[in-house]
């Protein structure tokens, strides 16, 4: 019996990802052809088919995603292995994957790279902007190396917490008639701009200020923290961000900060990665170049 390839492996990991055999081939650099012909011989080998057409879109089969994750973990292993082999020889270049959300990665990413780059300028990072949950399912699957990502890590066993921050939530806006101080409940009459459900962190804002009474009459949801911060430049109503995400506008005078009477909403920032397997030199720098992080807005907590 011929064994699995690891290029057949590949190119299965990568339908799953952009489900099309064209963008399938261009990210493996191969031809339609050669992808289809490189699954068929998967398929033949396994004895399941692996993938079905709907229109232009293809879908992997149950037995594909049943096998997704060993493959997954063969081709991370693979990765770790030409690493190794590479540094043994003693090659000065590297890579390192980091992983963040669209807000952190606007905030924390660019001082850390500046930082990073000064001291390793040989290596090349790669920068993968994404949702939590795919940034933790990436890690785990040591398709990215590191991340930074909100909240708990839901019990996931295959992830490993490096290190913490914690970070306050912020009022702001710059309607003249919201007052500077108030209650969140009595702020209920003004417009309220948020995140939308299924966002952890706009979830997380809606809960908070549900247990402090507050539900605004009127909602503009916005999918995007830095699409939010110009609907309330634009004066549209009132915003919880994160007090980093908004500090140069409340300094030029863009925003102001309203003061709430309640203890402001505090949230967890977490540096994750994928728990035992080989570490390469470049990860490594980075990782404790990312631990010892610390700012005004950032307060380190593990």
């Amino acid at each position: 019996m011929r064994d699995v390839e690891f290029r057949e492996a590949r190119s299965l990991a990568v339908l799953a990802k952009v489900e099309s055999l064209a963008k399938t081939a261009e990210m493996v650099n191969l031809t339609p052809a050669a992808v289809h012909k490189q699954l068929k011989n998967l398929e033949s080998e396994l004895g399941v088919v692996l993938y079905e057409k709907t229109g232009r879109t293809v879908h992997l089969t149950e037995a594909a995603r049943l096998i997704l994750p060993h493959l997954e973990e063969m081709l991370a292993q693979y990765r770790a292995l030409t690493t190794a082999v590479s540094e043994w020889k003693g090659l000065k270049r590297g890579t390192v994957r980091v992983g963040a959300n669209p807000a952190i990665s606007s905030y924390l990413l660019p001082p850390l790279l500046r930082r990073f780059r000064r001291r390793w300028p040989q290596i090349t990072p790669y920068v993968e902007v994404s949702s939590n949950k795919e940034l933790e399912h990436a890690v785990v699957n040591r398709t990215l190396d590191l991340a930074v990502t909100h909240g708990d890590m839901h019990g996931n066993d295959r992830l490993e917490v490096l290190a913490a921050w914690e970070y306050d939530i912020v009022l702001v806006t710059r309607m003249s008639e919201v007052p500077g101080q108030a209650r969140l409940a009595a702020l209920a009459e003004y417009p309220m701009i948020q995140l939308p459900e299924g966002n952890q962190l706009g979830d997380a804002i809606r809960r908070y200020q549900g247990r402090h009474g507050l539900r605004p009459a009127e909602l503009l949801v916005v999918n995007n923290s830095h699409t939010m911060i110009s609907m309330v430049r634009a004066g549209l109503g009132v915003a919880a961000l994160p007090g980093w995400s908004v500090a140069a506008d409340v300094r030029a005078g863009r925003l102001r900060v309203v003061e709430q009477e309640e203890e402001p909403l505090v949230v967890t920032l977490s540096l994750i990665v994928g728990r035992g397997g080989y570490v390469a030199p470049a990860v490594q720098a980075f990782l404790d170049l990312v631990r010892g992080y610390e700012s005004r807005y950032l307060r380190r907590v593990g």
